[in-house]
């Protein structure tokens, strides 16, 4: 960045539709971690423009620890140059970007205090964020009785105008998806995505993208984050007004999202298993030590109760 950080910013900000907030913020996504908590407390209490200019001032490492903390974990120094090519490359995608500030910004996420991301790259309709949203997430090897389970109550759910919210993993997340989109409701795919590589998903992607939202936080063409799994999960939690659970494991990516959404207070709600397989451990872990209640067809979802939230942790981002 130039010397003058608001003169750089202003200077991008000439040329697009995005406001200085909004540009510092790319800038900041681009080079830090999602979800790192010294970001979200800088913005927070400096403004995004200041912080970005902090991050990039020599005496700010000298002056805050936790400045110099975000300053070792950086990706990368960004650029007028390297941010406007980013955001050539997100209208190029037809990506929108949605900040806490703007409007179309989902309130649930800042449930997640200073682990809530600092933006959101959208590709499809932002209005799908403010939905009230269902996470229906399960096994990636689910049994047909699951599948069937999750077909009828994610559909059942979309067409009572709930959007579907899951990651875009095969099993139950995918055919979740597909469901609200089969009877012409709001899916949400939250994916650690990569523009530059697409792989096999894309097909979903572009499907859901059409009828719904695909949600990261990934800066366009930058490979995903394989230090950060487990974000996803609480990026659909903080989404969500609720999560089911559909025959998942212990091991599960859907267990770590029923973890997320008990930290955030949110209702989980978990399918019994059908028969004596490797979900009954998973069933009654979700059930016993994180009050799910046992949710049979769309109406118990739907009938869910709040409970009290938690503290939430860092997890270490």
């Amino acid at each position: 960045m130039p010397t003058t950080a608001s003169s750089a910013l202003n200077s991008i900000a000439a040329t697009t539709n995005h406001t200085p907030d909004t540009i510092a913020r790319i800038a900041l996504n681009t080079m830090t971690t999602a979800g790192d908590p010294d970001v979200s407390v800088l913005i927070a209490q400096h403004g995004a423009e200041d912080a970005l200019r902090i991050l990039g001032s020599a005496q700010g490492a000298v002056v805050d620890m936790s400045v110099r903390r975000i300053q070792r974990r950086m990706r990368t120094i960004p650029t007028v140059q390297s941010i406007a090519a980013v955001i050539r490359a997100a209208d190029g995608a037809g990506l929108s970007v949605v900040t806490p500030p703007m409007p179309l910004w989902p309130a649930g996420l800042n449930d997640l205090g200073d682990a809530a991301p600092i933006l959101l790259w959208v590709d499809g309709d932002p209005a799908a964020l403010i939905r009230p949203a269902i996470v229906v997430t399960g096994n990636r090897r689910a049994t047909p009785q699951a599948l069937h389970c999750c077909l009828d109550l994610a559909s059942t759910l979309a067409s009572r105008g709930y959007a579907i919210a899951s990651t875009t993993n095969t099993g139950v997340d995918t055919a979740s998806l597909l469901a609200a989109l089969a009877v012409g409701g709001t899916p949400i795919a939250v994916t650690a995505r990569d523009l530059a590589h697409p792989d096999e998903r894309t097909r979903l992607t572009n499907r859901v993208a059409a009828g719904g939202a695909v949600v990261f936080e990934v800066p366009p063409g930058a490979p995903p984050d394989r230090r950060n799994g487990g974000r996803l999960s609480h990026l659909l939690a903080g989404l969500a007004i609720k999560a089911v659970i559909i025959d998942g494991t212990l091991t599960s990516a859907a267990v770590s999202v029923a973890e997320a959404s008990h930290e955030l207070g949110r209702p989980i709600g978990v399918l019994p298993p059908r028969t004596q397989s490797d979900d009954a451990a998973s069933f009654r872990y979700v059930h016993q030590n994180l009050g799910a209640e046992v949710v049979m067809n769309a109406d118990d979802a739907e009938w869910m109760h709040l409970r009290p939230a938690i503290a939430v942790t860092a997890r270490g981002w």
